[in-house]
Formats: C-alpha cells, structure tokens, sequence
C-alpha cells in the first residue's frame, strides 16, 4: 500500500511540474491551415491586463483584457473565399436579404452564367484569389460566419443563424439598430470582439513595459511604415498597405500577406493596411449607433496604426469604408484536454511498469516452487518473507496460492 501511494505521489509530482511548465511555455501558437484554407494564430494569456496607457480620447482605456483563450485567422478574408461564398447563394431567383458583394474585389459578373440569379469569377490579374475584398458589410460578414459554422452548407437557412440571428437585422428610424450585438456562445466563427482584436494587434506577454502593449500593431513603438512591396513598385521598406495611391486604384490588387515581415507579435499578417477589420464593437450616440472596425486601410490617407486610434465605426449595412473580416473561432482549453490526456498517459504508463513487476516476481516465486509445497524466494521483498515465515510457522494456506500477499 505504501509503494502504491509513492507511486500515485510521485505522479502528482510529475503532473504538477508538467502544469507549471505549460503555463510558463506558453507562447503564441501558429496552427496549419484547415479544412477551409484558413490558418489560425493562438492568442494565449488569459486575463492580461488592460490597456491603461496614453489614451487622449478615451477610446480604449480598459479596454483590450480577455478571459480565455481564441484564435484568429492569420488573414483576412479573400477574394476567392468571398467568390466561393457569393457563388453558392446568389445563383437564385431570390438570394438571402442582407448579403451585398464587396465595393471592391478582384471578381466581377460571370458572363457565360444565363441564370437564375448572379454568379462571379475572378479577374485577369495575378494573384487574384489572394487579394481582400474591400467594402464587406458587418452583416455580410456575421453571414459568412453563419456559413463556416454551419459546415458551408447550401442551404440559405446556413446564412441565416449560427454565430449570428439574422433574423434581429433591423435599422430604426433614429439611426440605431436591433441586430445581435455578440456572437452566439456556441458559435465556431465570428467577428472578433473589440477586445479580442486589440489584444491580438497590440498586447505582448513578453512586453515589461506599458502592461505589455505596443503602440503600433507589428510590436513597436516606432511608427510604421506605409509603402508598396517591391512587387508593385516599392523599395523594400515600406510595412503596411494603407496611406498611399498606385496608379489605377492598384493597392487594392496587392495580395494578402504581401508584408511578411510586418507581423503582429501573434503572427497576424496585415493587421495594418488592406482592409479595416469589424468588431462586434458598438458606439452609441445622439446620432445613433454603429459598429467600430479596426487597423489601417489601403487606399487614402488612413493611419496611422495606434492602439487608441486606428479604426472608426460604420453602420452595419454601410460599403462606404474599405472593411473587411478577420475571422475569429474558439480553442480547445489545454487545461482540461491536454493535461487530462498528459495525466492519462503517465498513470497508464505507471499502472504497466507495475504490472510488469510484479509480472516478474511472481515468474521467480514459481520458479523455485517445487512438490506442492511453496519454497520461500529471497527475491521477496522483506514485508512478504514475514508473510510466508508464519505460513511455515503454522497458519494454513491454500497449496498453490501466489506469493502476491494481501
């Protein structure tokens, strides 16, 4: 009983060290792409702090702490994963309300398409399926995330519930609104709250300085950058695609990802610059109510890229802006899976060793038995050689009983 308890000691040993070193390892977590072309970043740290620094118009202060761990996708939204989107739903007589094309994408009408409906392909340039789509409305994007969560289905009831209730989209006629104002608990897709957004463009657990925030969205204090990549005319510094104009509205064809080494400290690329990214943020007002978006934008003067200032807010049904979605989903909670199966793995792999020897002792027992009588082994741990002493002494036992004591 007293080897077992070691055991079972040494074991919660084992898993407490193993607890701790989780929680000081942990760092940000890039996932491969998933079943829908989307790779993931794992905003860890559950319940840093809030930014509390220089704030002149109180925009975030206290702002930007988050409960639990979630994950965004590394980019934003594409034009191809718009076009497959568009193509599944607006091929009808009578498309879902609510679901309005990007102002600006690289895809237009579908010539050789007769019927019913619309449907789109992407243009002539390269790299067309990797460009963003520019001036998604918040609705259309709470939609697509009605769609992911419901496993891309073609049904038009996919768009219309999930992470989202279509059904409470609704403008009054004093400028506020009735749609849901936070994605469902269950949901697998959504539009990243004001908080999770901030957190993943600024926050950095090993940042000593300032709570751990950045001023600038690449983790810097130094201002960044604004220029085209070498591939459409740049000089190899500039860090963002936002504040500046190529010739025929040609920044909106620079493809997401085009500033590789411009990441956020959790690996997202293009939180500055191509679209400006929804939240489920709300500003409310005399004028009435909106839904704030976040990050530089291509085209313009847009930027610069501050924690307490680098977005707005727009009507949920506006196009007006350069907006578009980042996609945020949910993380399996390494505490309960991941150390659970740890801890499995240990206790299994504890139960085995012990099997294995008293598997052992009990072959060597046999081995020097010998006419039906039992032969004492000096293998026997010293607590079983008493045992079988007052066996010898007169206390029966059963001819043929292993020497497992009780």
């Amino acid at each position: 009983m007293f080897a077992r308890f070691g055991s079972l000691l040494a074991t919660a040993r084992l898993l407490t060290c193993l607890v701790l070193g989780l929680g000081a390892l942990a760092a940000p977590v890039r996932a491969q792409p998933d079943s829908n072309g989307y790779e993931w970043a794992t905003i860890t740290h559950p319940h840093n702090p809030a930014y509390s620094g220089f704030d002149p118009f109180g925009y975030v202060t206290g702002r930007g702490s988050v409960a639990y761990e979630y994950r965004l996708a590394r980019t934003e939204v594409s034009t191809a994963q718009w076009l497959e989107f568009f193509n599944t739903f607006m091929g009808t007589a009578t498309p879902p309300p609510h679901m309005r094309r990007p102002r600006h994408w690289s895809a237009g009408l579908d010539p050789t398409y007769q019927g019913p409906g619309v449907q789109y392909r992407l243009s002539g340039l390269a790299n067309a399926g990797q460009t963003a789509g520019y001036g998604v409305t918040w609705r259309t994007a709470a939609m697509y995330c009605n769609w992911l969560h419901n496993n891309k289905s073609s049904d038009p009831a996919a768009v219309m519930t999930g992470a989202y209730d279509v059904s409470t989209f609704f403008d009054n006629p004093d400028g506020t609104f009735t749609d849901q104002t936070t994605h469902s608990p269950d949901a697998r897709y959504w539009i990243p709250t004001l908080d999770e957004w901030l957190k993943a463009a600024h926050w950095d657990p090993n940042h000593a300085q300032n709570g751990g925030w950045w001023t600038y969205s690449n983790g810097s204090d130094i201002p960044l950058t604004y220029g085209p990549p070498p591939d459409f005319g740049g000089d190899g510094t500039g860090q963002a695609n936002a504040a500046f104009i190529l010739p025929n509205f040609g920044e909106y064809n620079i493809p997401l990802g085009s500033y590789p080494n411009t990441p956020s400290i959790w690996g997202l690329l293009d939180i500055a610059g191509s679209g400006s990214e929804w939240t489920e943020g709300i500003q409310s007002g005399q004028l009435g109510m909106w839904r704030y978006h976040e990050g530089s934008r291509a085209g313009g003067t847009s930027g610069p890229d501050l924690v307490y200032g680098s977005g707005g807010s727009q009507s949920p049904w506006s196009i007006s802006g350069n907006f578009n979605l980042r996609l945020a989903s949910s993380v399996a909670s390494p505490g309960v899976c991941g150390i659970l199966g740890l801890s499995l793995c240990v206790l299994r792999g504890r139960t085995r060793q012990r099997r294995s020897h008293e598997a052992r002792r009990q072959d060597r027992n046999r081995a020097v038995r010998g006419g039906g009588r039992v032969s004492f082994s000096l293998s026997m741990p010293r607590r079983k050689r008493s045992s079988w002493r007052r066996a010898r002494l007169g206390v029966r036992r059963t001819v043929g009983r292993t020497s497992r004591g009780r």
